[in-house]
């Protein structure tokens, strides 16, 4: 717990030290009088009770200073030699101002005595090691914790980066397919075109709004297939279909945005386009409690490999993963290609799961 700059170990080290500090400077001066007197008490430990806070003040500032320094726990050695030799000098010069002041004005009837000089400068400097000590060893206590805060820290940023990286992958994808599209019915259907660069602003509205977000509902994904397949229909027109069938109850689930535009895009990179064998894809709620969605498409091999550039299933696995959710599923059959999705409840990022 901090207080602005200071810490909970300073406020224990004023709750410790300053009444020790009082009492032994005191008592080296007046002795047991200061006890037995209930004015020397109050007043003496009135007037070094003032300047005990003002020296905590200034010690503490100076731990601050010193922690910032040399804060590393390989420097511990040179913070505590800093810190030893500036309370020496701190608390001699305290004891002396106070030696001095209480002999010169004869306060409370004390004369100067160089035996209780020395007295208080011993207690002084007792109280103000143990305190050091405290401070060191208390702040060892922390290591451990703050290493594990900054730990998991760097790590939440690694992930973060690791994920916007992926994301940021798909934009320059996804518009490259759409002006190849665009530039071929330029040309030949002027009102298509134009209609295509109106569902195409759409679609990429989408993209740009959802890029750097970790999540978005299945109706919203669904309702941007919708326009993206509206976009496929005019480059390739009877050749591809799509079929959706998903729960209603499971709207409202969670999926990384442009997860099925991936696939979809993947499914038409990798399978022969033909108007006599429609690549037909699916999309449906599937595994327990319909808590699955997969994405199937028919296989029809092309007649050469097509060139990949491994966007696709390894974005989608790898975003998944990053965000520490259930893998992915692929299955491949002579007739068929599935893919496998887990749905993310909604209270997944009422838990603070969410990676933005």
């Amino acid at each position: 717990m901090k207080y602005g700059h200071f810490r909970k170990i300073d406020f224990l080290t004023l709750a410790v030290v300053i009444p020790l500090l009082v009492i032994g400077l005191n008592f080296s001066f007046f002795g047991k009088q200061y006890f037995t007197r209930g004015n020397v008490f109050i007043r003496a430990t009135l007037v070094t009770g003032v300047l005990g806070l003002m020296a905590w003040q200034i010690q503490t500032l100076v731990a601050i200073y010193l922690r910032k320094r040399f804060g590393a726990r390989g420097r511990t050695t040179r913070r505590v030699i800093f810190a030893l030799i500036f309370f020496i000098v701190l608390t001699t010069t305290i004891v002396s101002l106070i030696f001095i002041g209480y002999g010169t004005s004869h306060f409370l009837g004390f004369s100067m005595n160089i035996t209780s000089y020395f007295g208080a400068l011993v207690v002084a400097f007792i109280v103000n090691l143990a305190a050091v000590a405290m401070n060191e060893a208390m702040s060892g206590n922390e290591h451990p914790k703050n290493a594990e805060l900054e730990a998991e820290r760097l790590k939440r940023e690694t992930l973060q980066t690791q994920l916007h990286s992926l994301q940021q992958q798909i934009n320059p994808h996804f518009l490259f397919n759409s002006l190849n599209s665009l530039s071929s019915l330029i040309g030949d259907n002027a009102e298509e075109a134009e209609k295509f660069v109106a569902e195409m602003s759409k679609v990429y509205r989408y993209v740009l709004r959802y890029k750097d977000t970790a999540f978005t509902d299945l109706a919203t994904e669904l309702r941007f297939i919708q326009s993206y397949f509206h976009l496929l229909k005019t480059r390739f027109g009877d050749k591809v279909d799509i079929k959706v069938s998903v729960e209603e109850s499971r709207m409202n689930y969670l999926l990384p945005p442009l997860t099925l535009q991936l696939l979809i895009e993947n499914s038409i990179q990798h399978n022969a386009v033909l108007k006599e064998n429609p690549l037909i894809i699916e999309i449906f709620t599937t595994g327990e409690d319909n808590a699955q969605l997969t994405i199937r498409n028919n296989i029809q091999a092309k007649g050469f490999k097509a060139p990949s550039n491994k966007i696709g299933l390894k974005n989608i696995d790898r975003r998944y993963k990053l965000m520490k959710l259930p893998s992915i599923a692929v299955e491949k059959t002579d007739h068929h290609f599935s893919v496998t999705l887990p749905l993310v409840k909604p209270e997944f990022l009422e838990l603070g799961n969410q990676v933005s």
